[in-house]
C-alpha cells in the first residue's frame, strides 16, 4: 500500500498523473481502472484484493430484499489464512462469494471497501453502497472476534473501513458493531 499521499511523498509528477487520470475518467469503470490505482500505490499481495463481485454468499442484514453488497474494490484475508473449520462455520458472515469462477481464491473477511463513482455518478448512491458494505464487513469482523467464545463481547472499536471516491474527493468511514 501507498505510504502517504502527502506532498513530501507524493511527487508533483505523480500528482499531475493523478489529476490527468481523474479529469479523463468519465465513467465509474475508468475511475476504478485509472484513478484508484494511483491512490492505492503498489499492492503488496494482490490475493488480498478483489472487487466487482456480488456478495451473494453473505447472509443479508435485512429481510433479503436489498441487493447483495458489491464493492468496486475490497480487501480481506487470503483464504488459507483462516482455518477451514472457521470458514465452514461462519462462512455466511465472512465468505463474500462462492458463485464466482475464482471463488476459492477470493479474499475472506473483507474489512476495507471502496465505492467509486464517475463525475456523473450519485454521491448518495455511493454512500449507501459503502455504508452497507461496511456493515457487512463489521458483522464479519465481529463474528470472527466472537468465534469460539462463550459469551458475546464488544469492544466498540472499528475494524472495518469504507471509502468513497467521487469527483476527485476520497472520503473514508469506519464501521463497527456496537
Amino acid at each position: 500500500p501507498r505510504l502517504s499521499l502527502s506532498p513530501s511523498k507524493f511527487t508533483n509528477k505523480e500528482y499531475k498523473r493523478f489529476a490527468r487520470a481523474d479529469a479523463h475518467a468519465a465513467k465509474e469503470k475508468q475511475v476504478s481502472e485509472s484513478v484508484i490505482p494511483i491512490i492505492e500505490g503498489k499492492i503488496a499481495d494482490a490475493r488480498c484484493r478483489s472487487g466487482g463481485i456480488p456478495f451473494t454468499n453473505l447472509d443479508p442484514l435485512t429481510d433479503g430484499t436489498l441487493t447483495p453488497g458489491n464493492p468496486d474494490i475490497y480487501y480481506g484475508a487470503r483464504p488459507e489464512q483462516l482455518a477451514r473449520k472457521v470458514r465452514d462455520e461462519i462462512g455466511g458472515q465472512i465468505t463474500p462469494s462462492t458463485q464466482h469462477e475464482d471463488a476459492h481464491d477470493l479474499p475472506l473477511a473483507p474489512n476495507f471497501f471502496l465505492a467509486a463513482k464517475g463525475p456523473d455518478g450519485s454521491l448518495a448512491v455511493a454512500g449507501r453502497q459503502a455504508y452497507y458494505d461496511g456493515a457487512l464487513g463489521a458483522r464479519g469482523m465481529h463474528s470472527l472476534q466472537l468465534y469460539g467464545k462463550d459469551k458475546p463481547v464488544s469492544d466498540n472499536n472499528a475494524y472495518t473501513v469504507t471509502s468513497i471516491y467521487h469527483g476527485g474527493t476520497f472520503k473514508m468511514y469506519t464501521s463497527y458493531r456496537a
